[in-house]
């Protein structure tokens, strides 16, 4: 609250944001969302010290889950622009890793998250550290019964492969594809979302892979009509008709 208290003084939140804030960060289901509006609160004012930085990385390793959440989601929105270099970025990719298996299903979305903002932010630490990050996301993609860390799983990988491209994907990539696929009939709006776009980055990056979607889309062509279920206007051009770029490649 005295973060808060601080910005509302130098005019960076108005009360009525420093309310909503408030509340966000006071209930456990919004908490994590609120910190990651805090944060970005707090690098446009040019608050974030290292003495801050180095304060949430001791709650990385805190026994309460409640901290590490605070942390990961600190972590997560500072990633988009993180003043953090050399080792030290190499070491957070390995605690983002290792909490996208955590028990809380938040704290893995926010590892998720925060992988996917480390790929455009600090794409060579994380292209030297690919291997467990491609892992743990792909392994997300079975976490069924938590479909905000797979959707959150989907918008990442999308972004390492558009940024790293299909083939630092490696075997994992036509098994990406088709776990995928199977978001695309989702009851879930954001899921069906995330599942498009992925699978459209993929099907676009990927000229080596022509024959795998050409040979889905024989076997699957169907699936690829569901967008229609999907108000366009919450989809983007690339991921609006998967099926347009997939059999743009076959021919």
């Amino acid at each position: 609250m005295s973060v808060l208290s601080k910005c509302t003084q130098k005019i960076w939140l108005t009360p009525f944001w420093v309310q909503k804030m408030s509340a966000m960060l006071e209930s456990p289901h919004t908490h994590a969302e609120g910190m990651c509006l805090l944060t970005s609160v707090l690098v446009r004012a040019q608050l974030i010290s290292q003495e801050l930085i180095e304060s949430f990385s001791q709650w990385l390793d805190c026994p309460s889950a409640n901290l590490q959440l605070t942390a990961m989601a600190f972590f997560a929105e500072l990633m988009k622009d993180p003043p953090i270099e050399g080792r030290n970025v190499l070491k957070i990719l390995s605690v983002f890793t290792e909490k996208a298996q955590h028990r809380s299903s938040t704290i893995r979305q926010m590892a998720a998250r925060a992988l996917g903002n480390a790929v455009s932010s600090v794409p060579v630490e994380v292209q030297k550290h690919r291997r467990p990050v491609v892992q743990v996301l792909q392994q997300s993609l079975a976490d069924t019964a938590c479909p905000e860390v797979v959707a959150e799983s989907m918008v990442a990988l999308a972004e390492l492969v558009r940024v790293l491209q299909a083939v630092n994907l490696g075997s994992a990539f036509e098994d990406i594809a088709r776990s995928t696929k199977m978001f695309f009939e989702s009851e879930l709006e954001y899921l069906r979302y995330s599942a498009f776009r992925l699978y459209s980055v993929l099907a676009s990056s990927a000229s080596v892979k022509r024959s795998f979607f050409a040979g889905e889309v024989q076997k699957h062509g169907s699936a690829f009509s569901c967008t229609s279920g999907i108000p366009t206007l919450q989809l983007p051009a690339c991921a609006r008709s998967p099926s347009v770029t997939v059999l743009h490649l076959w021919g």
